[in-house]
């Protein structure tokens, strides 16, 4: 078997309904969320998100109504001003959306390390594929950090498959060319397993 890289890129997964497809081109066409920034999760990159997120928002405005005028108790704001403070509020968001979600994971990634000392094998497992399906969700696969837990909970998923599919799915995810929720059905597949219940569809989603 082919062993999965420790430093991966997924594909978007696919849409299923209406729904999701407007879902998608506000996350993608108004807050920037593309699949580069998601497989770079460092917070320099959210000052260019909140850049292009604003500019987005004063062309658009600016394209409408031919100017910019603002007013703070009869004051007329100067709109670089409120560009810049505009920006500042999109990035202290989406910092703290951030700080949020690694506090959240940096629990769970405790967790797995405090399973590995005490040599609980078992437990171990069970919680590094359950803290892989996170990283899956919350978009934060490409950390560096938790890299490593991903690629061994991918490593001991594909290692319960036939050995022709686990080599094609493996190839298929080294060389980018996996969806996120392919990859997330499969984790989901093995914590099931992990947990002593029926296998589920590989190809499950989670909402």
């Amino acid at each position: 078997m082919s062993k999965i890289n420790q430093r991966l890129y997924f594909k978007e997964s696919p849409t299923s309904s209406n729904y999701e497809l407007l879902h998608k081109a506000i996350e993608n066409g108004i807050f920037f969320r593309w699949m580069f920034f998601k497989n770079r999760p460092r917070s320099t990159f959210f000052l260019v998100r909140a850049l292009l997120t604003n500019t987005l928002v004063f062309a658009t405005y600016y394209a409408i109504f031919s100017n910019i005028k603002f007013l703070i108790v009869g004051i007329d704001v100067d709109p670089f001003l409120l560009y810049t403070a505009s920006v500042a509020v999109t990035y202290f968001s989406m910092s703290m959306s951030f700080s949020s979600k690694t506090q959240y994971l940096s629990n769970l990634y405790n967790q797995v390390i405090d399973a590995a000392a005490e040599k609980n094998d078992p437990l171990y497992k069970l919680r590094s594929v359950n803290f892989a399906i996170q990283l899956m969700t919350m978009d934060l696969w490409g950390h560096r950090l938790y890299s490593w837990v991903l690629q061994e909970a991918l490593n001991d998923a594909l290692s319960e498959l036939a050995p022709e599919k686990s080599l094609a799915l493996s190839q298929e995810i080294n060389s980018g060319k996996a969806n996120i929720a392919q990859v997330r059905g499969h984790l989901f597949q093995h914590q099931r397993k992990l947990m002593g219940k029926e296998p589920s569809n590989p190809y499950l989603k989670a909402v």
